[in-house]
């Protein structure tokens, strides 16, 4: 089945270096959206109506936020700008994995939301840039599955650290 999938890869350039970032980028997502919110509550010792607030402002941020970044992809340019938003995921989420207090908490969930948003934002006008119209569909179609299969990768190591329910498991999947 991997063989059957790996086959069926866009041809190298900018669309598979695309699926590949993708790829690592949402298995990261994966172990978050499992593991993000124990580690909130039991580690930094979120309490369940701030961890509730936090995330719905960061959601209204992020919003907001990735209305900026598309213009910017517009006048930047997409790739450049997509870097730039995976290079905050990047600094943002290393520094989740060493969060032990509340406002660094909240700062670190807004900044995430804003680049998930951001990249969300950017990957379609990348997408537009980089494939050919007779392709953009099936390239699009198997970007957003390898997207699935990230996430779904992540959330079972999530679960393996949800499951040993220590804080050094949820600091190491933060990572």
């Amino acid at each position: 089945a991997f063989t059957r999938v790996m086959s069926k890869l866009p041809a190298p350039g900018p669309m598979r270096d695309l699926v590949y970032a993708s790829l690592i980028t949402t298995v990261g997502n994966g172990l978050s959206v499992a593991a993000s919110t124990l580690y909130a509550v039991r580690v930094i010792g979120v309490s369940n109506h701030t961890l509730g607030l936090g995330y719905a402002f960061a959601a209204g941020v992020a919003l907001f936020a990735g209305l900026a970044i598309g213009h910017a992809g517009d006048r930047l340019g997409s790739r450049e700008v997509m870097l730039t938003v995976i290079g905050l995921q990047g600094v943002v989420t290393a520094v989740y994995a060493f969060t032990r207090n509340v406002p660094l908490f909240l700062a670190v969930i807004v900044g995430l939301a804003v680049a998930n948003q951001g990249s969300a934002n950017i990957r379609g006008a990348l997408v537009a840039q980089i494939t050919v119209p007779e392709t953009r569909v099936r390239d699009r179609a198997f970007l957003r599955s390898m997207t699935n299969l990230g996430i779904g990768i992540g959330s079972v190591i999530a679960g393996v650290a949800v499951t040993v329910y220590s804080p050094t498991a949820y600091s190491t999947v933060r990572l």
